[in-house]
């Protein structure tokens, strides 16, 4: 792999790493991987995120900055 594909395939590790380690089920921890994922895959719209994220934890206040 190369470029963008080499660094989204590094990124997404990153991220299996944190779950393995549970960042994953604090608030802070699933902002800190939904902002490693925005920059991944052609860069995913932040408001496309913001709905992934409130449609699967509800509970994340809706005035949270993400």
């Amino acid at each position: 792999m190369h470029s963008s594909k080499q660094r989204d395939f590094e990124k997404f590790a990153q991220c299996v790493e944190w779950i393995d380690g549970g960042i994953h089920l604090t608030q802070r921890g699933l902002v800190t991987i939904a902002r490693m994922m925005e920059g991944m895959n052609r860069c995913k719209p932040r408001t496309d995120l913001i709905r992934i994220l409130r449609d699967y934890t509800s509970d994340i206040p809706k005035g949270m900055k993400i």
